[in-house]
């Protein structure tokens, strides 16, 4: 579970609101929002608040479980919250590549519909000439 989906739960289990959220850390709705929706940029300024608001630790804000629960050492921690770091950055940049070839498709596509849309009126335009001529 990503990070983002893991700080809804934690809200919603402790059915907390977003406006509420946002009053125990003295930040905006849209703040609680942008965290929800994966925008995690300011994550670490809000994370012990986050923590203390949920009730449980920053590690399991990060990772999904508690460290000392599953017997790992920090080295381990480390490890696999690096690997789900790289693995955030590469679903990133991912659908970054993936937004940036729909909107050249789109511009494509735009291209294209402009194109034709040039033809037809000249199309049109030979149409009634040929029909002015017939009727001549």
């Amino acid at each position: 579970m990503q990070i983002a989906h893991r700080l809804v739960r934690l809200r919603t289990g402790k059915d907390l609101s977003v406006t509420e959220v946002a009053n125990l850390l003295e930040i905006t709705r849209a703040t609680v929002y942008r965290l929800e929706r994966g925008n995690l940029d300011s994550l670490m300024k809000y994370l012990p608040g986050l923590a203390r608001a949920y009730g449980c630790s920053e590690e399991f804000i990060l990772l999904g479980y508690e460290p000392s629960d599953a017997g790992l050492s920090v080295s381990d921690v480390q490890s696999d919250y690096l690997s789900k770091l790289d693995s955030y950055r590469e679903n990133e940049e991912r659908m970054s590549r993936e937004i940036r070839d729909l909107k050249e498709m789109n511009s494509v596509k735009a291209e294209l519909i402009t194109a034709l849309q040039e033809n037809l009126m000249h199309e049109r335009e030979k149409l009634g000439m040929l029909s002015k001529k017939a009727n001549d």
